[in-house]
């Protein structure tokens, strides 16, 4: 056991080596009791900042014991800032969103200082996700076996255990130092110089130029999106900007020029009704890889310049699905296309040792390898794959996350967690000779924990962790008896372009389905997912059968979720063929619900219906119908003119109406 005085010192001599040249940005683990952690992680701060300065900040996340200041919870916000020293502590869960954003703001010499329990202890001390679907067992976190076996065999990494006394200092000399140009000016570099005055000729050509601007993280590309507002605005133009997060885009703000942007630079959020009625010279796009692909095709449309801007992989989602599914539709759409890349690293040096880790873990850089001979693509087989091997074999877990990175468009960091420690997800891939081209993702919904929440969950009164198209079931059909199946719902699937349209899909499905009869306690196959015709074609030729369709439009797709089911057992098929048509005393439960405050009004659309066209009398009636066009938060003002002055009238007027039926 290592005490904090030893550690100290042993911290202070690294230190001392490390600035006397120039390193690579390093991760530094303190692995031990909390009080032992924080001691020792003080310590380095501010020996950190006598060392190299204090003119950029050093910043902590997570639990601090001492009353200095801490970063707020979601740390988004320093999405394109810049810190000299970040202290993140995990010492109870490891976010991996936030720890790809906290690295992304540490410059070039920095540390990324991570507090957590000994290594040793990592598979059951150590959470990764927010959470587990509810009444999900697990006996540790296989991805804390495969994060500890990549961290250990970095050399890079730095090491002090407090309990076996393991302290491991190693510097990560920069071979190749970066030297300032100072002729590009203000440009950081040369490259950044000519993306940058390309793009301005190419906006200056004429209106509907559609320009991409591409790079990983910390390659300047937020200052080159100001520098090209600035252009603009110094020509009395003006500039719309739209991104997920107004906070992600101050950087872009704050170097432009007040006086002009006062009033022709304006932030609006990717849905704003405003943009359609403003007349902009340019229209500026960031992140678009967290912003739904028909949403972003309609933002397109604008009679104006449109700049498509994003992270390649990194915290904004992986920007591989901007690449390959948005790019493609973009290039057939307009003439007027151009993409631009920036390749060379600001924040840091080429082959930085903590981004080239971060790479490694998370499989940022993950592509799907063709091989470079032709493979007989009718000759292919599938097989359910369990999370041992994807541990074992951890090029099959980057192919892998390489197809489901193509399969949906906002695949993050948190999914390939799921792949070694979500205990009711299941896998299949499909193989043509050795290599993996298609994979099935399958989600078990359903347990004793969430029957025993059988009538809270039907009625709106709990909404569990997980169990997705149980309980969105459950809900609609006010039918409690949904709680008690067990499900399969297909939260995956995706092959590899050159081999799609060839049955892959389908007998990844059909393998599915025959373990699913197999396993004699599963009751039906779900799906859920945003309408889009030739996909719902898709699975009614697979044997699916359409049973709802959503209020709210997929976050991905920005279309209505629709749920697609395939019945199993006798069980399954009774209970969702009896609940196709609600009976009334379903249609009653709803509403009794409403009254009760488990669900909004707008939940209750199809049961007002009904009862308005059951009712005797016309108020009754004319009622019934503006409740059933309510799609959100009822407004009370528009049952005015029915003597309404307060929801609570309407739902005793409910209440003595049901009673009454």
């Amino acid at each position: 056991m290592i005490a904090v005085s030893d550690a100290v010192k042993q911290i202070d001599e690294w230190l001392t080596q490390r600035c006397q040249s120039v390193n690579h940005r390093q991760l530094l683990m303190l692995c031990g009791e909390k009080v032992w952690q924080q001691a020792i992680a003080e310590y380095t701060i501010d020996s950190f900042q006598q060392y190299y300065g204090t003119e950029l900040p050093c910043s902590w996340y997570g639990e601090r014991l001492s009353n200095k200041a801490v970063l707020p919870h979601h740390p988004n916000h320093l999405i394109g800032q810049q810190t000299l020293l970040v202290t993140y502590n995990a010492s109870e869960r490891l976010a991996a969103k936030h720890f790809l954003v906290l690295a992304g703001t540490i410059v070039h010499q920095g540390l990324l200082v991570v507090l957590s329990p000994s290594l040793a202890t990592w598979r059951h001390s150590l959470t990764f996700l927010a959470k587990q679907s509810y009444g999900t067992q697990t006996s540790g976190s296989a991805f804390a076996t495969y994060l500890q076996n990549m961290i250990v065999g970095d050399s890079s990494v730095a090491i002090i255990e407090q309990q076996s006394g393991e302290i491991r200092l190693p510097l990560a000399p920069v071979e190749h130092v970066m030297s300032v140009d100072t002729n590009c000016a203000p440009f950081a570099t040369s490259e950044q110089r000519v993306v940058g005055t390309a793009m301005k000729a190419k906006l200056a050509e004429g209106e509907n130029y559609i320009l991409s601007l591409t790079a990983r993280r910390g390659r300047g590309k937020t200052w080159l999106l100001g520098w090209l507002c600035s252009a603009v605005l110094a020509e009395a133009g003006r500039v719309a900007v739209v991104s997920s997060r107004a906070s992600a885009i101050k950087p872009l703000f704050a170097q432009t020029d007040a006086s002009k942007a006062q009033q022709n630079l304006r932030f609006y959020p990717p849905d704003s009704s405003d943009l359609k009625d403003s007349d902009y010279d340019l229209l500026v796009i960031d992140e678009v890889a967290s912003i739904p692909i028909p949403l972003l095709l309609t933002l397109c449309q604008a009679r104006c310049n449109c700049i498509l801007s994003t992270t390649i992989d990194g915290y904004e989602g992986t920007g591989q699905g901007f690449l390959h599914r948005l790019l493609p539709e973009i290039q057939s759409r307009y003439r007027h296309y151009n993409a631009f890349q920036l390749e060379q690293p600001l924040r840091w040096h080429l082959n930085d040792s903590l981004e080239n880790l971060l790479t490694r873990v998370f499989c940022l850089s993950a592509t799907i390898k063709m091989p470079e001979s032709q493979l007989n693509t009718s000759d292919f087989y599938c097989r359910q794959v369990c999370s041992t091997e994807l541990l074992e074999q951890p090029e099959l877990f980057r192919q892998v996350f390489a197809l489901l990175k193509l399969a949906h468009y906002q695949t993050t960091a948190e999914d390939l967690i799921r792949l070694l420690d979500s205990p009711e997800q299941l896998l299949f891939l499909a193989y043509v000779e050795s290599q993996v081209v298609g994979v099935l993702v399958i989600i078990e919904e359903g347990n004793s924990q969430v029957s025993s929440l059988r009538e809270e969950i039907s009625s709106g009164q709990r909404r569990v962790a997980g169990h997705m198209s149980l309980q969105l079931c459950a809900f609609n059909t006010r039918a409690p008896e949904f709680c008690d199946l067990k499900l399969w719902r297909v939260n995956r699937i995706a092959v590899a372009s050159p081999f799609r349209r060839r049955g892959i899909a389908s007998a990844l499905l059909d393998l599915a389905t025959q373990c699913a009869r197999e396993h004699q306690q599963i009751d039906a196959i779900t799906t859920l997912f945003g309408s889009q015709p030739e996909i719902e074609q898709f699975w009614q030729q697979s044997g699916f059968s359409f049973y709802y369709r959503g209020r709210k439009t997929n976050k991905a797709s920005n279309a209505e979720n629709v749920l697609y089911v395939s019945p199993i057992s006798r069980t399954g098929k009774h209970c969702f063929n009896l609940n196709k048509t609600l009976t009334p005393s379903q249609h009653k439960a709803k509403i009794r619900d409403y009254i009760a405050g488990y669900r909004a009004a707008g939940h209750c659309q199809q049961s007002f219906a009904w009862f308005g066209k059951n009712a005797n009398d016309i108020q009754t009636q004319q009622i019934m119908q503006r409740l059933s066009e309510t799609s959100r938060k009822l407004r009370i003002t528009d049952f005015a003119e029915f003597g309404f002055k307060c929801e609570s009238q309407i739902k005793e007027y409910l209440r003595r109406l049901i009673n009454v039926t």
